[in-house]
């Protein structure tokens, strides 16, 4: 059945086998969900992607740039195909923003491939999923988090009053030598 979508330059990579071989600190852009060579028009496309790993180094990978509607979810496998991980959104903050973004950081357990699979959470059908897109960038680190900035409008809290000083100790009088 032909479709007038054109898959994205990666496929196929639609399972393990055919994963695409990626390289972090690169983004990956104009990646979509258009399946390729479709067998009907409810056929859905989920990409898979094979990042080398080294034991005891994070990983982050996330998608960016998503078009309107798009919804990523990622899972993060091991070399043996065992999940690791899975983010849908970033978090519920961003997905109250409207953000669907997804992003999982993990600690590589062994050196070899993890295998990256990025689905749309509300697949289209296949006709209609050129309309669809996004990057996938995967970096050797944690992402940074935000460093809080002080609000410039928040009260500043009044010193504290002294300690006061203990009370002196009261001495005990000695008894009074009695004659034997």
């Amino acid at each position: 059945t032909p479709f007038p979508a054109q898959a994205d330059r990666f496929e196929y990579n639609g399972d393990f086998e055919f994963a695409t071989l990626i390289g972090p600190g690169v983004k990956y852009d104009q990646l979509n969900f258009v399946p390729f060579q479709p067998p009907a028009p409810n056929t859905v496309d989920n990409d898979f992607f094979r990042l080398p790993v080294k034991q005891g180094v994070f990983y982050t990978c996330e998608t960016l740039d998503l078009t309107p509607g798009t919804d990523t979810n990622i899972i993060v496998y091991d070399q043996n195909r065992n999940g690791i991980g899975g983010n849908d959104d970033i978090s519920p903050e961003e997905r109250a923003r409207g953000n669907f973004r997804s992003r999982l950081s993990w600690l590589s357990s062994y050196t070899g491939d993890a295998y990256i699979l990025v689905g749309d959470v509300n697949p289209p059908r296949a006709e209609a999923s050129s309309a669809r897109s996004y990057s996938l960038q995967c970096s050797i680190g944690i992402p940074d988090t935000p460093t809080p900035t002080p609000d410039p409008n928040t009260p500043t809290p009044s010193p504290l009053p002294p300690t006061p000083l203990p009370p002196e100790p009261t001495m005990t009088p000695f008894p009074t030598p009695r004659s034997a």
